[in-house]
């Protein structure tokens, strides 16, 4: 972690590392451990010499605006659904996080199990995204950092409560909102009805960004290819291919 990094009235410095997968190793760093009980931290990842399976944390930087701070239990779980852009701000929202808990707080030998559900839950309602504009919550331009990270719920209940938490649907996503209107402008008729698509690549729990690809707002939702039998090029009947999505 870097030097020069100011302790917050109330929390205290840990050992800390997060909770990976058995085939992931990942080097010990360091904590802030809140009054709420929660951790503030920055994120681990694979150093650029480092083997596949290692992981280690990125150095703090004081006043950093675009650096990711992470809120997890003591034990490693990532306790938020989003990410925020300067460790003040990760703690004050692990504060209001915990307040939301059983007792308000995350008590020394918890059940992670049975109270990390309920704490992601309140990390994902809408005032707990870390980007604001007029004061409003916002999921930001979609352009370099500016942009709310999200971790996917882990089922569909969960994603729908959410949506669901987050109100009006909006008219378009902001990151393809300038093209929408050009789009307009010349005939076109994009989707504007619809909201900011959370999709998972990969395993589920992976980090996602929460706006549309601009497939869809440009209702470019396109697949090609055949289904059943199809001819080949010699006029034989032969399996159909799947359809590919562009």
């Amino acid at each position: 972690m870097g030097a020069g990094i100011s302790q917050a009235a109330g929390e205290r410095e840990i050992a800390f590392a997060p909770a990976l997968p058995d085939d992931l190793k990942a080097e010990t760093g360091i904590g802030y451990l809140q009054p709420g009980g929660l951790v503030v931290h920055t994120g681990w990842s694979r150093p650029h010499d480092g083997a596949p399976h290692e992981r280690s944390q990125h150095p703090a930087y004081e006043g950093s605006s675009v650096q990711c701070w992470n809120i997890s239990t003591p034990d490693g779980h990532r306790a938020s659904r989003f990410p925020y852009l300067t460790r003040p701000d990760a703690a004050a929202a692990a504060e209001r996080i915990v307040a939301g808990l059983p007792g308000g707080l995350w008590p020394s030998g918890a059940d992670t199990a049975a109270l990390l559900p309920l704490a992601l839950e309140a990390s994902g309602t809408p005032d707990m995204l870390p980007l604001t504009h007029k004061g409003k919550p916002n999921w930001g331009s979609g352009l370099g950092s500016n942009l709310a990270d999200f971790w996917m719920p882990d089922t569909r209940a969960a994603y729908e409560r959410m949506i669901e938490a987050h109100g009006r649907i909006p008219k378009n996503c902001q990151a393809c909102a300038k093209r929408v209107r050009a789009q307009k402008r010349i005939g076109w008729l994009p989707r504007t009805s619809h909201w900011p698509q959370w999709s998972v690549q990969g395993h589920r729990g992976q980090l996602v960004r929460p706006h549309c690809y601009c497939t869809a707002c440009m209702r470019m939702d396109v697949s090609m290819g055949t289904f059943g039998l199809g001819i080949d090029q010699d006029g034989e009947t032969v399996p159909g291919s799947m359809a590919i999505y562009p």
